[in-house]
């Protein structure tokens, strides 16, 4: 097997991936181009990034192509949908950089309390004003709000919750039981959260639902001095719309790590709006950059590589591009020996019938005594589906064969 690396990674996953006797081509510097000519030429059929862009050019470059691993949480960068129209599996580490991220989101809230980042640049100015910060509110006491009590945002909550704050939170797949055993107070939304919190950080997936969820109208429910910390994605900011509370409200801070047009490489020119504004603290995308979330997500990719080297198969926890709801309307239920190609007539029958085969197991009892075979389909015409049932029912080889409606 040949796996391709095109970010920085963990040297001791890659040690181990070199132990194992896959083939592996490790190359942080690819991208856009070269990446699809390393592709083309090296034909892997894993290929591991982290904040590389893999788009349907790079996905069409090797038919060899199986299996793209994002060595992090979230797969903006990735198109799975061209993946998925050519049988490629997606998958994540979800929950290896919550630690790293947490610890982001307190460094930016002390930033804007503390204005660290103006002191440090008017040292570096020669210049002395201890009175320009005499006036920071401190956090111990003051309420943050958490949108999105995912892993990040509980890990967020106890870092919290250990300099004093109290927090709330809200989250549609978190129950009000579930929040209050985190030591969390329970907000039915984003908006109730809004109305109570001093600092509100966001944790929250790029999708139809938050995308521009940071807005005008969000931000007028907001305290006076709010401080507002993205470290999930720069879709969810409305930029145009903040800028101008921002304008508009001079106790109104922002902190980020992310934005919309981000540079896809690692180093370059980037001029951006908002993070030119005075009261808008940036870092540069690094909330999964440390040591120890990097091997930590590292050691989950190589298990991943090693599990998809033994078996071709990959935990359903890490699959981001596959099918959640069943496509199938029926499935049909055959237990049977395994002898005289029961399985290969029923198929046969099902596909001269015109039904649609989803997906199939053929699981055995031990020692292979019998088999159980699960066969999941588009069924039009159920009463037909019964009849081939009934008929493979009286197979030799055939203990029983039922339909299932789904």
């Amino acid at each position: 097997m040949k796996v391709l690396i095109a970010d920085l990674f963990s040297q001791a996953a890659i040690e181990e991936i070199q132990r194992s006797g896959i083939e592996l081509v490790y190359n942080h510097q690819l991208n856009g181009d070269s990446l699809a000519a390393e592709l083309t030429n090296f034909a892997p059929e894993i290929l591991v990034v982290r904040s590389t862009k893999v788009t349907s050019q790079h996905i069409n470059a090797s038919p060899a192509l199986e299996f793209i691993i994002r060595a992090g949480a979230g797969t903006d960068n990735i198109d799975s949908k061209a993946a998925s129209s050519k049988g490629i599996y997606v998958a994540n580490c979800p929950g290896k950089n919550s630690i790293a991220v947490a610890e982001l989101v307190l460094a930016l809230m002390l930033s804007v309390d503390r204005r660290i980042p103006e002191g440090v640049a008017l040292l570096k100015q020669g210049k002395w004003n201890k009175g320009l910060f005499a006036e920071c509110f401190g956090i111990k006491g003051r309420k943050i709000g958490i949108i999105g009590l995912g892993a990040i945002g509980r890990e967020v909550s106890v870092r919290a919750k250990s300099f004093g704050m109290d927090v709330c939170g809200t989250d549609p797949f978190v129950s009000p039981e579930q929040t209050r055993a985190l030591g969390i107070e329970y907000c039915s939304n984003a908006e109730e959260v809004s109305r109570i919190s001093d600092v509100i950080t966001f944790h929250v997936p790029a999708t139809p639902e938050t995308r521009g969820m940071i807005n005008s109208a969000f931000i007028a429910n907001c305290k006076e001095n709010v401080v507002l910390i993205n470290t999930s994605r720069g879709d969810i900011v409305n930029e145009q719309e903040l800028l101008h509370e921002l304008n508009q409200r001079a106790g109104l801070w922002y902190a980020c790590d992310v934005y919309q047009g981000e540079p896809a490489v690692k180093e370059g020119d980037f001029v951006h709006a908002l993070a030119q504004h005075p009261r808008v603290y940036g870092t540069h995308h690094i909330g999964a950059s440390t040591k120890q979330a990097e091997n930590a997500i590292g050691q989950e990719a190589l298990r991943m590589i090693l599990q998809y080297h033994r078996s071709r198969t990959v935990d359903a926890a890490n699959l981001v591009n596959m099918q959640t709801r069943p496509l199938a309307n029926y499935s049909v239920s055959v237990r049977h020996y395994g002898l005289q190609g029961a399985l290969t007539t029923l198929m046969g029958h099902l596909r001269d019938a015109g039904f649609k085969i989803l997906d199939f197991e053929n699981k055995a009892f031990r020692d292979g005594a019998s088999f159980k075979a699960t066969i999941n389909i588009d069924c039009n015409n159920p009463q037909c589906l019964e009849g081939i049932a009934r008929m493979i029912s009286g197979h030799e080889d055939v203990i029983n064969c039922t339909v299932i409606h789904l």
